[in-house]
């Protein structure tokens, strides 16, 4: 299993997510979660910001997180 060791806001639901073996992979959310549910207030984009890692998962409260093999399996490979 992955696990995000850091990871940056870039834009709209983009996030670049550098995991453990420090593979940096873009990340677009919206791609993967239709914000319902839980999920439903991150379409407000102040709100989707506010996410942080914790234990090497991309988290935006207790409830509310990514997990990060569906993020590295399905983020694209970044390159600077």
């Amino acid at each position: 299993m992955r696990l995000v060791k850091k990871a940056e806001y870039l834009s709209g639901y983009e996030i670049l997510v550098t995991f453990d073996n420090e593979e940096v992979k873009l990340c677009d959310v919206s791609k993967w979660n239709k914000f319902k549910g839980i999920f439903e207030e991150l379409k407000d984009i102040s709100k989707f910001k506010l996410f942080y890692v914790e234990d090497g998962i991309l988290k935006w409260s207790e409830q509310q997180d990514i997990c990060p093999d569906k993020m590295y399996k399905e983020g694209e490979r970044y390159v600077n």
